[in-house]
């Protein structure tokens, strides 16, 4: 898999972010991005995350909850 591509579950995970963030105006907590998107664990959102990051999808704060920014077309996410 290139750096450029998305998987189907780092899609999923955007997708529910943005549409938190629209929502509630803060972003989710890994275990409601666990919960929403059926992933089996934390350490699998945390990588799935650390993914988006690279590719410059989202930015983080280490240690601080909630801190999940969207970074691409002033915060919304192109489908492809």
């Amino acid at each position: 898999m290139k750096p450029t591509d998305r998987t189907d579950k780092t899609y999923m995970i955007l997708r529910y972010v943005e549409e938190f963030w629209t929502e509630r105006g803060y972003s989710p907590s890994l275990r409601e991005i666990q919960k929403a998107c059926d992933i089996s664990s934390l350490s699998v959102v945390k990588w799935n995350l650390g993914t988006l990051e690279k590719r410059g999808d989202i930015s983080r704060v280490p240690e601080i909850a909630r801190s999940i920014t969207l970074r691409r077309n002033g915060g919304r996410i192109p489908i492809k």
